[in-house]
Parts: C-alpha cells; structure tokens; sequence
C-alpha cells in the first residue's frame, strides 16, 4: 500500500491540535507510539482503522483525513450527548471536566445562582 504523505501529515496535524504527545495519543486510539511515530514520519500507510479510531475518540472527520475536505470536525450535535461530545472535541475536557459540567448543567437556577455567590465573590 503505497503511504499518501498528505494524509500522513494530517495524523500529524490530529495530534497537535489535541496537544498530545504521541504516546498519549497512541495510547487513546489503541495503537503503539511507535506506530504513530512511522505515520508522522511517513515510513508506514494509515490504517482505515485508525482512521475509523480517530474519528470515533476525536470526532474528526475520516473524508477531512482522507482529502482534506471540510468540514474537519464530524459531528451536528443535536442532542445534549453531541454537544457535550463538541466541547469535549473543541475544549480538549477531561471526563471529569465533563462531569462537573454535566452536574452543573442539571442544577436548578437557586443551585446554580449559590454556586455563582461562591465563585464570584
């Protein structure tokens, strides 16, 4: 399989978008540093796996990492999980910052105005 730089770069381009080293990021798609590091270094070919890993974990468009194409991004939230799922993507939000954000979310406006009172003081 011959090894398309362009899409190779654009893994690359993944990566530091999501300020991620590429261990960490190997280690949330499943793969090795190492084989992140061939990738980036165009030794080897993406995989349709990875691609398929990144645009489930990453919400990046597979036609974006193919092409070039926009939209980067693949997702039209249209429910409350996409939009938790598009400030976890844009925001780089950890499962705990999605945490507190959904449990504020669920507050009351009198929980919410206490909160307010105590981190605006």
């Amino acid at each position: 399989m011959p090894i398309n730089t362009d899409i190779n770069s654009r893994i690359h381009t993944i990566r530091n978008i999501f300020n991620k080293t590429q261990f960490q990021f190997s280690q949330e798609l499943g793969f090795t540093q190492g084989i992140i590091s061939k990738i980036e270094n165009n030794k080897v070919p993406v995989t349709d796996d990875l691609i398929s890993k990144i645009e489930e974990i990453y919400c990046i468009s597979s036609l974006w990492m193919l092409t070039g194409e926009k939209p980067l991004l693949h997702i039209n939230p249209k429910t409350e999980k996409d939009i938790l799922k598009l400030l976890e993507v844009t925001y780089g939000l950890s499962s705990t910052d999605l945490r507190v954000l959904n449990n504020f979310l669920n507050l009351n406006n009198e929980q919410r105005k206490t909160l307010y009172n105590l981190f605006l003081l």
